[in-house]
């Protein structure tokens, strides 16, 4: 419990409504399938290791070590007992680990799926907390920890699949695991290049998703679906876009999810600068403020041309009395001389 509860009060402040029971209760079963599983290998890993130290002690007796003058083991016996050694050593670790895949990770993908995702989150919390962290070290095992989420949350919903279920079914079944699975990877993006402020921000995205899987409400997980066609003409090069500080950029967002706090009022402003509505989570469903940071950091990553400045400008001409909006546009010079 002692882990779920800092990781759930850090959460709560940022609008998170998180499952801290379901979340322990995953936590801890999770601990009991691990010890379980390492308990039913002990015996073949103790049989094993007896096979080897007996066939091994064979081809030593082999040599009659108790008669007088004889070798303990000649030179010639040397190969076939370190063959013993190692192909017996090779299928033994082999057994160990496909009995482990089966028994945990692919009867049980979910309950690791949760302790990836939680401990990411629990890294973000301590890059906030602690100045002083190796962020080499940090960025390295949370790029870790969602990688093998990613894995988890795939192996997850395909093994959701019915057995007989064949063709387009089944590739519909393998294309929504996959988007979920990247949706999770996209964030290694951040962990990886981000700065300090960025992998911090990453806690309440991370924690709504661990929120939506412990709660089984895969539907609210966030997706990532590639284009079926490619698209036709696409824009590069420098554009003139406003370079946003980090107090400013929290400042917009959070004027942002108090004006359009639905699908259909936010729907009107992102179609404007091209921001397509299948890449973010539905805002009816989740705290507003969590969704449109989320959509800022798509934008950071070039989804869209110069997207701070003609989001700016939407958002004034439909709300020109909001203060916030205006003391921005002022702020960076969008408002007529």
């Amino acid at each position: 419990m002692s882990r779920v509860e800092p990781v759930a009060t850090a959460l709560s402040r940022s609008g998170t409504v998180f499952p801290a029971a379901e979340l322990i209760a995953a936590d801890a079963r999770r601990r009991r399938l691990v010890w379980r599983t390492l308990f039913l290998l002990m015996p073949v890993f103790i049989l094993s290791s007896i096979g080897l130290a007996l066939g091994s002690l064979g081809l030593m007796l082999g040599a009659k070590p108790w008669r007088i003058g004889a070798t303990t083991v000649t030179p010639e016996l040397w190969l076939p007992i370190g063959m013993i050694v190692l192909v017996g050593g090779f299928f033994t670790e082999l057994a160990l680990v496909l009995q482990t895949q089966k028994w945990m990770y692919n009867r049980s993908a979910d309950l690791f799926a949760v302790h990836g995702l939680l401990r990411a989150v629990e890294l973000a919390l301590q890059v906030q907390k602690d100045p002083t962290l190796d962020m080499v070290m940090v960025r390295r095992e949370t790029a870790a920890q969602l990688g093998a989420a990613a894995r988890d949350l795939d192996r997850l919903i395909r093994r959701i699949l019915p057995l007989g279920v064949r063709g387009e079914e089944r590739a519909d079944i393998a294309r929504h695991a996959g988007e979920l699975a990247r949706s999770v990877r996209q964030h290694q993006v951040t962990v990886v290049s981000g700065s300090r402020a960025q992998l911090v921000g990453l806690a309440p995205m991370i924690g709504a998703t661990l929120a939506a899987l412990v709660e089984d409400r895969f539907t609210d997980l966030p997706r990532t679906p590639k284009p079926k066609n490619p698209v036709p003409s696409i824009v590069c090069g420098p554009q003139d876009d406003i370079k946003l500080s980090e107090d400013d950029r929290q400042e917009f967002i959070l004027a942002l999810s108090r004006v359009f706090t639905s699908d259909s009022s936010a729907d009107l402003v992102l179609a404007k600068i091209g921001y397509e509505r299948q890449r973010r989570r539905s805002i009816d469903n989740s705290p507003p403020e969590q969704v449109w940071n989320e959509i800022f950091v798509d934008l950071e990553n070039g989804v869209v041309v110069a997207p701070y400045r003609r989001l700016l400008q939407v958002v004034l001409r439909r709300n020109r009395g909001n203060s916030t909006f205006c003391s921005l546009a002022e702020r960076y010079g969008m408002l007529p001389e």
